[in-house]
């Protein structure tokens, strides 16, 4: 019987297009700007299929598993590495949403908040709309291109389902994680340190001048103010996203070196 199924249909071909598939399902379950509630779960399975499918074509091929276990763990294996894959990507998007965020809580916005559908949480005005502007950039630079090649294993150098997250994986993530944070820190600091200037002024017209009503003006002036080096400061802080979205093939690159090699 299964010889007869070998001679109508391409068992290699089938297998190799169900795992990426389920690599490019993974991808567009955090992809910034395609892994929201916002897009329908079958126009990204859809896309996903359509991915796999090319994928496959460009003659990669999947080692057929020895036992319905092995299977089920490369299946698993490449739903978390197309999941990494995007997290990627992600965790860039997300240093501006936490610029965004440290900002409208210093300014006095941090109560006007925003669901952001992408998570299902709130977030803060500002830092939602810094998270859309990332987002933007990503897909205007193509950075999209870069996590979609990453389906085949850049020419099949990392073989289909023969690997799994280790240490070195972790590792890998915290450190992406602490450069994330650096970046969101390096583009907040300006605006922080504005504001820290305009209270130390409003203290001192508080001190020299007790009959003027500092509270009047010092929530609008702060709002105003923070808003104003936000958007003076935001050419650079596209300038640190585009960097680190230039070396997001290197780190795709790095998130294939940690992954350890298991035998399907």
């Amino acid at each position: 019987m299964s010889a007869d199924l070998s001679s109508y249909y391409d068992v290699s071909f089938l297998w190799t297009l169900f795992l990426l598939t389920t690599r490019s399902t993974g991808i567009l379950f955090a992809l910034p700007g395609v892994g929201t509630s916002q897009i329908p779960a079958l126009v990204r399975m859809s896309v996903a299929i359509l991915i796999g499918l090319a994928a496959t074509t460009s003659g990669v091929k999947a080692p057929q598993p020895e036992h319905l276990i092995d299977g089920g763990l490369m299946v698993i294996s490449e739903f978390t590495l197309g999941y990494l894959l995007a997290t990627i990507p992600a965790m860039i998007v997300s240093s501006l949403a936490i610029t965004g965020q440290v900002v409208s809580g210093t300014i006095g916005l941090g109560f006007a908040n925003l669901i952001d559908p992408s998570i299902g949480q709130s977030l803060a005005i500002l830092a939602r709309i810094e998270s859309l502007v990332a987002t933007l950039v990503f897909l205007l630079v193509d950075g999209h291109h870069v996590i979609i090649r990453a389906v085949t294993g850049y020419g099949g150098n990392l073989p289909i389902g023969s690997f799994y997250p280790g240490m070195e994986t972790g590792l890998f993530f915290l450190e992406r994680f602490s450069a994330v944070f650096e970046v969101a820190i390096i583009c907040s600091a300006p605006i922080l340190v504005s504001i820290l200037v305009t209270q130390f002024v409003l203290g001192l017209i508080t001190k020299s001048v007790p009959q003027v009503n500092i509270f009047i003006i010092s929530l609008p002036l702060t709002i105003g103010m923070g808003l104003y080096i936000t958007a003076y400061t935001f050419p650079g802080m596209i300038e640190n996203l585009l960097g680190e979205f230039d070396q997001m093939e290197e780190y795709v690159g790095q998130l294939f070196l940690t992954t350890q090699h298991i035998a399907p």
